[in-house]
């Protein structure tokens, strides 16, 4: 034996593995030792495992991210980091097995981490990753990539020395210890560096074709002194460190914030290049409430060219675009007068590059990372400069008579900009006359620093200027209500010709009563506006009720034309041209119309409601409508038809109440608010019925249905669209019958009666073709496509979409719908690659609307495509999300669908009580929604639960009744159940 010592025999063996299965049992039951084929294998939930699970984080932060959700994305990637404990893998564990394993592991851990830091810089998070990418490089001192992802985080902080130092300390490593050199893309983006590669700065999104906006109002010629002001505001921009720079100019009402705001970012505009972007918040515009900062962000990212389509309707989501947006451009923004904090919190841009220069009379203490700067009234000296600047230097900043006119103007910029306008304008003054004229009012200007009077006094020296004409259309135009107005609006208010209006705002103009910051659009300083409605006040009762009611009825009437040439209901011509102004003659002119009115016409029907014009409002309502629903502005939308209906009300007119009650039900389930939809729904049926509006009755009770269908209420529904069915068909509404019975196809198909769905269909379709309506003919091509698709009728689907396709340009929620139908079908032939595609295009798209349900629906069918590829990690994910969203939506359909599915996973995994959980769950919701395909569905996944289980007799149970629901349904799925039954488990049994 030499002293060798014995080899351990099978009973030592033996005994050991029984010692680690106790071992094991204790620990977890689910973890077993098992013997085959000659040796041990050790089976465990590969979820258990944390390299198995770190594996699997990291697929699915993958899949996610290529869904368009990257902060998910990020978030899994950091719950696998965690995974990893202690600095190295498998510590303590020698031999050759053990360090190969120690490699492949610590490769794949630094890939995770540099994934997530990837995501995190496309999100602009540069300054948060540099220290621990600084960290990943020093532990991984040979590996390329943590210094590149370092220089490429340097670099878009401003530090690109420190940027290039890195590099050269990995490049002096490699050189001296292995005789390498950097690789060819970290050798690549140090020369980009040194070059200045501006698009690096831009982590590579597409330059915009169109030039970057620029809506900074003009800078005014007479802009004097502020020269401490501007160095310290110019050097605090430049002083960013790596952060976004935030500049807070406070001060009080007429202090020149505004202008020098606007100075400062005409001085500064060319760097930054992407844009130069104003927004007025409105803090303090009398009679109109602060922009909030939802609308606010809506405002902003219609500069940026962001369609309207793509703006989501929550404050959270709208932000999360902004900065995502503004991520990698150089943009100079201004938010002019805001009322405080949390107004401007969510507009600033989230990454560095950009400078944000905020305006406030208050001190902005609570903005993080804001440069405060208190602007003060000009010293003597530079306020007397002013005012000759602006005389157009009649008059010499020395004269002392000068100086005493600034001086009563309290050195306020806003007074010494008017004060100076007359004076240029009234060549026979001397500064001495302007003087004696200030002192006239009686200490009035003195008074501007305590009560705020000091505009008044102002405003009355400009206004006097005027002659008797002007006078008078500056009162009358302090009656307008809006945000701006135009030569037209103005015409009709001042009771005059167009010509006459353009003379009148020329002269306001060249006053700076007015501005100009959009061609043709003219717009009050919200001080000015003030006094202008204070003078209207003294404007004869009659004469202003009179105005008044010719700008509404424009309005009123131009809105009017606007819809029926964009929405020609009925095949009604558009309302003849209102006798005033340019109106819309074409549909596309009508949409402009509309696009840049919207905020005028809302701002009247409120303005109205609360002068005792109810009328006005609630017909405004009417024809404004259906432009607010298409646009997507559903909030504003339910705001206006409610006051619609509480002015009906007022007037006792029960006909058009009905009306206003329909709409707003639509309104409020477009939004998913259902219960305030049927509460609506419900009060103008009653008001139908009452009158024997048997037209409004049938519209009614289809609002019911739709609703009741969303709440996958489906026999509830079906009743609604049965009595509103009859009622179509007994009034011959051909229109309305068909509206019906294409809604009614589609519950139908949801209670499982396949062939009354098509004929229901079917009849929808005819009754559009005959009509020549085109919109309601491709919604319902598309839904009997998916009703083919249902049935295994590929080819015909295919063919159904394409029509719907060629019938008429689609609108986004109908693209989306068409999209998700049509990638379906590419799944159900087994391209499910292809379809993922297709549904990820229809994510998108109902993500950019706002439509959570399409969306919902999306998620559920990408994770049945990964499942469908073997990627059940993935198919998870997907599904998870949709369950979420589902009952967020409380909707009990895509509920449904999301728990079968996430049971069918768990399925495959071998976690057959959590599967049987999910499955059961989803059962229950089929059968409460009378759901005959899902209850199928539900069923034949328990029997495969109980199948895997030995139970046998529970297997063939829930096989068989899924079989006769199949079979009922005449869907697909039978055949292959069919097959399985007649198996060699079920014969064996039979």
């Amino acid at each position: 034996m030499g002293g060798r010592p014995a080899r351990p025999g099978p009973a030592l063996l033996h005994t050991q593995i029984t010692r680690l299965r106790r071992r094991l049992q204790a620990l977890d039951p689910d973890v077993r030792l098992e013997h085959r084929s000659g040796a041990y294998v050790l089976v465990a939930d590969p979820e258990q495992i944390d390299y198995q699970r770190f594996r699997l984080l990291r697929a699915q932060a993958w899949s996610i991210a290529a869904s368009g959700d990257p902060a998910h994305a990020v978030r899994l990637l950091r719950e696998a980091a965690e995974l990893w404990r202690g600095e190295e893998p498998l510590t303590g564990v020698p031999g050759s097995w053990a360090e190969m394993a120690r490699r492949t592991i610590s490769e794949e851990l630094l890939g995770g981490a540099l994934d997530r830091v990837g995501l995190e810089l496309e999100d602009g998070r540069h300054a948060e990753v540099a220290a621990e990418l600084a960290g990943l490089a020093a532990r991984f001192p040979y590996d390329d990539k943590p210094v590149e992802l370092l220089m490429l985080a340097l670099h878009r902080c401003g530090r690109s020395g420190d940027a290039v130092q890195a590099y050269e300390r990995l490049r002096r490593r490699l050189d001296a210890e292995l005789g390498l050199s950097p690789g060819r893309d970290t050798a690549a983006l140090h020369r980009r560096i040194l070059a200045g590669d501006p698009a690096l700065l831009l982590a590579d999104r597409p330059r915009p074709e169109r030039r970057p906006p620029n809506d900074l109002p003009r800078d005014v010629h007479t802009f004097t002194g502020r020269a401490a002001e501007l160095e310290r505001l110019t050097a605090l921009a430049e002083d960013g460190e790596g952060a976004v720079a935030v500049l807070a100019l406070d001060g009080m009402p007429g202090v020149g914030k505004t202008v020098l705001a606007v100075h400062l970012a005409h001085r500064l505009a060319a760097r930054y290049p992407d844009g130069q972007v104003f927004l007025a918040l409105h803090a303090h515009q009398p009679g109109r409430e602060p922009l909030d900062p939802s609308s606010a962000l809506e405002r902003l990212l219609i500069k940026l060219r962001v369609h309207r389509d793509r703006i989501p309707p929550g404050l959270e989501d709208r932000a999360a675009l902004w900065r995502d947006e503004l991520a990698g451009r150089r943009v100079l923004l201004v938010l002019d007068d805001a009322v405080g904090n949390e107004q401007v919190r969510h507009l600033l841009p989230g990454a560095p590059g950009c400078l944000a220069v905020v305006t406030s009379r208050r001190r902005l203490t609570g903005l993080d990372a804001a440069r405060p700067v208190s602007l003060e009234v000009p010293a003597p000296g530079e306020a007397a400069e002013l005012l000759a600047r602006v005389a157009g230097g009649r008059v010499s900043a020395d004269d002392p008579a000068v100086r005493e006119a600034a001086r009563l103007c309290g050195h306020l910029p806003l007074a010494l900009q008017l004060a100076g306008n007359r004076l240029l304008h009234r060549a026979a003054w001397t500064a001495a006359d302007l003087a004696q004229r200030l002192r006239e009012g009686g200490g009035r200007l003195a008074e501007i620093r305590a009560e705020n009077r000091e505009l008044t006094a102002a405003f009355r020296l400009s206004f006097e200027d005027l002659g008797e004409r002007d006078r008078d259309a500056f009162r009358l135009l302090g009656l307008h209500p809006g945000d701006d107005l135009t030569a037209a609006d103005a015409a009709v208010l001042l009771g005059t010709s167009r010509a006459g209006a353009e003379a009148v705002l020329d002269v306001l103009l060249d006053h700076h009563l007015l501005s100009e910051r959009e061609r043709g659009r003219h717009r009050f300083h919200d001080l000015i506006r003030e006094y202008a409605a204070r003078l209207a006040e003294d404007v004869p009762a009659p004469e202003r009720d009179a105005a008044v009611e010719r700008l509404l009825d424009h309005y009123l009437a131009t809105a009017g034309r606007a819809d029926r040439l964009v929405h020609p209901a009925d095949g009604r011509p558009a309302d003849p041209p209102p006798a005033a102004g340019e109106p819309p003659g074409t549909p596309e002119e009508a949409r402009r119309w509309l696009a840049d009115e919207t905020g005028n016409l809302l701002r009247a029907a409120a303005y109205a409601s609360e002068s005792g014009r109810p009328a006005f409002a609630a017909r405004l309502a009417a024809v404004l409508g259906r432009y607010l629903e298409g646009a997507g502005r559903w909030t504003e939308a339910a705001a206006l038809h409610e006051r619609a209906v509480t002015a009906w009300r007022a007037l006792g007119d029960e006909g058009e109440a009905v009306r206003a009650l329909a709409d707003l039900s639509k309104v409020a389930w477009r939004t998913g608010e259902y219960g305030r939809a049927l509460d609506a729904a419900g009060e103008g049926l009653g008001l139908a019925r009452a009158r024997e509006d048997r037209r409004s009755t049938a519209v009614l009770l289809n609002q019911h249905g739709l609703i009741h269908w969303h709440r996958s209420e489906y026999d509830v529904a079906t009743g609604y669209f049965e009595q509103a069915l009859a009622i179509h068909r007994e009034r011959g509404d051909d229109r309305g019958e068909a509206e019906v019975l294409n809604n009614l196809g589609i519950v139908l198909w949801h209670l499982g009666r396949y062939d009354a769905s098509a004929g229901s269909l079917r009849a929808a379709l005819a009754l559009y073709e005959d009509a020549g309506e085109r919109r309601g003919r491709q919604v319902t091509l598309s839904n009997i496509g998916f009703l083919e698709a249902g049935l295994g009728h590929y080819d015909t689907a295919l063919d159904h979409y394409r029509r719907a396709d060629d019938a008429i340009e689609m609108r986004r929620q109908d693209r989306a719908i068409w999209i998700n139908n049509v990638a379906t079908v590419y799944r159900k032939l087994g391209r499910a690659g292809r379809a993922i595609e297709e549904y990820r295009k229809a994510l998108s798209i109902y993500r950019e609307i706002g439509d959570r349900r399409g969306e919902c629906d999306s998620l559920n069918h990408i994770g049945a495509c990964f499942a469908e590829l073997g990627r059940d990690g993935e198919a998870l994910i997907h599904h998870q999300k949709a369950l979420n969203l589902s009952r967020d939506l409380l909707e009990r359909f895509e509920e449904a669908a999301a728990l079968r599915s996430i049971g069918e996973v768990h399925l495959r995994a071998g976690r057959h009580r959590v599967a049987a959980e999910q499955l059961e769950a989803s059962l229950g919701l089929a059968r409460a929604i009378g759901d005959a395909y899902q209850e199928a569905r539900a069923l034949d996944g328990l029997a495969e639960v109980a199948a895997q289980t030995r139970d046998e007799a529970r297997a063939r149970s829930h096989r068989r009744r899924a079989l006769e629901l199949y079979d009922a349904l005449g869907v697909p799925e039978a055949d292959a159940l069919r097959a399985r039954l007649l198996g060699p488990s079920d014969a064996s049994g039979a």
